[in-house]
């Protein structure tokens, strides 16, 4: 709508910018652009403007059919269930330690029967998932902590405990301050009352 309606009063704009330009005027004021309003107006919001911008964006002559496909776009997009498949294909969160123990396993039974390689290959293979275990359980716990101490600092924002008033400015007056203000002001008016 933009670009199809307001780009001819943008250009319009340019157009009275540009003259003063020639003319000389280097600063445009506020009365300059007052001065110049209704002539981007005249210029830029002509029929013929109007309802060459309203044709491309489906307005006029009414045609529901953009719209409408737009909506069933987003309706669409909206109503798409997660597959069931997805949960399947992700990662079990107890790989890595299925992956150490059946390690641990296959050492403890087979690892005479292997060939000095494939001991060498298989204590590899134990060391790094016994790193891919500690690795998991550090980033289970730096996201924990992480996402308790968003929330903490949540809480207390919520709170309001972090506002404190800046400078002589006071959020907080008392009903005594306020009286004691008061008293003040009727005394510096009534010089005559002295209480």
């Amino acid at each position: 709508m933009d670009v199809r309606v307001f780009q001819p009063m943008k250009n319009a704009h340019q157009r009275i910018l540009r003259r003063a330009l020639r003319k000389g005027n280097i600063s445009f004021s506020r009365l300059d652009f007052v001065k110049g309003l209704q002539e981007m107006i005249d210029r830029g919001f002509t029929r013929k403007n109007i309802i060459s911008g309203f044709k491309k964006s489906g307005i006029f002559p009414p045609n529901p059919d953009p719209a409408l496909a737009f909506l069933l776009k987003q309706q669409m997009k909206a109503k798409k269930a997660v597959n069931p498949a997805f949960a399947s294909l992700l990662p079990s969160e107890t790989r890595f330690q299925r992956a150490s123990d059946t390690a641990k396993r296959v050492t403890e039974e087979y690892f005479d029967i292997f060939s000095s390689p494939t001991r060498a290959g298989l204590l590899e293979v134990r060391k790094v998932v016994t790193e891919a275990v500690l690795l998991e359980e550090t980033v289970t716990m730096y996201v924990d902590d992480r996402r308790s101490r968003i929330e903490k600092r949540y809480n207390q924002m919520k709170r309001g405990k972090r506002a404190k008033p800046v400078g002589d400015y006071r959020h907080n007056v008392s009903l005594q301050e306020l009286r004691d203000q008061q008293a003040e002001v009727i005394a510096a008016r009534d010089p005559n009352n002295s209480t």
